[in-house]
């Protein structure tokens, strides 16, 4: 009878080490993807940040030559913290001629962050139409 209690107590000493296994493997999984969730979040927040300041230095460059048809760009540096930026932000804006008199290509370049393995970089090409009164 010794014998027996004895196999059972090691068949549940068994029984209890695999669901301990389990419950671990499973919390691991649940970690490993929060981790990855929020990761993926925050790349999702920076690349919104970058397209926003993008189009900031479009609409600044439409407003600039509707002012000054000679107006050849730019260059914005903004600190970490600065208007709510977590990464540093570097947004460049260059104008040239488009090949029609009436038009200048704008480049925005916007690079966010300091670190290369996370800095994320974009960058927008448009062809804007010069007002009547700045075409030559």
């Amino acid at each position: 009878m010794n014998r027996s209690l004895q196999q059972r107590r090691g068949f549940v000493s068994v029984i209890v080490l695999v669901a301990m296994v389990a419950a671990v493997l499973i919390a691991t999984a649940s970690l490993s993807r929060v981790t990855t969730q929020t990761s993926s979040q925050r790349r999702n927040i920076d690349q919104s940040q970058v397209d926003l300041l993008a189009e900031a230095g479009i609409s600044l460059a439409q407003v600039r030559l509707a002012k000054d048809a000679a107006y050849s760009g730019e260059t914005w540096d903004l600190a970490a913290g600065a208007q709510g930026m977590k990464y540093p932000a570097t947004v460049t804006i260059k104008t040239s001629e488009s090949g029609q008199p009436s038009q200048r290509k704008v480049e925005v370049d916007v690079q966010l962050g300091d670190n290369p393995a996370r800095t994320i970089r974009a960058k927008r090409t448009i062809n804007l139409s010069l007002p009547e009164s700045e075409q030559e």
